[in-house]
């Protein structure tokens, strides 16, 4: 894999877009609060590489094909490396896509902490190990597992390193 090839966005904790800066609970513009308190400023992370333009683009003009392997290796690198202890690239990026995935890894002990899924969503599992927490109890996940997302409040942690690939339908 080339550097080229290896480039991440934090994405919006809410809704998964990953243009623009995200404030300190993880949303985008459009996604946080308009009276923002002094903990909600957004957040500064490093430069990011330049966006390689995809090879192929799908019918819609999206992003063509992607290797997860590769993916799931610049990520985790990323993830590790970044002070929150996770990084992201959304596959289907945009507000008018009416299914996102997501791709995201996690450091170990990194935690999503609790929020609500914007629509219908799963979680795959595609490395490592990650704890689902809900009103209801707890899921351990491993590499090769696949859960619904509940729509009520939950949480994510991982055991280990991870990379989970989050898949979100907007409500039409």
């Amino acid at each position: 894999m080339g550097d080229a090839a290896c480039w991440t966005h934090l994405t919006c904790e809410r809704c998964g877009a990953v243009d623009g800066p995200l404030d300190g609970a993880g949303r985008c513009a459009d996604c946080r609060p308009t009276d923002r308190t002094e903990s909600e400023r957004p957040m500064s992370f490093p430069a990011e590489p330049a966006r390689p333009e995809p090879t192929s683009k799908d019918s819609d003009g999206g992003p063509g094909p992607t290797n997860l392997d590769d993916l799931a290796e610049c990520l985790l690198a990323s993830a590790v490396s970044h002070s929150a202890g996770r990084a992201a690239r959304t596959l289907t990026p945009g507000h008018d896509r009416t299914l996102r995935q997501t791709v995201m890894a996690l450091r170990r002990d990194a935690r999503l902490d609790d929020h609500t899924a914007p629509g219908p969503a799963t979680l795959q599992v595609l490395r490592g190990h990650v704890r689902l927490g809900t009103v209801g109890g707890t899921s351990e996940l491993r590499e090769g597992d696949w859960a619904p997302i509940p729509r009520s409040a939950h949480d994510l942690t991982a055991r280990v390193d991870s990379v989970m690939v989050l898949t979100v339908a907007s409500q039409a």
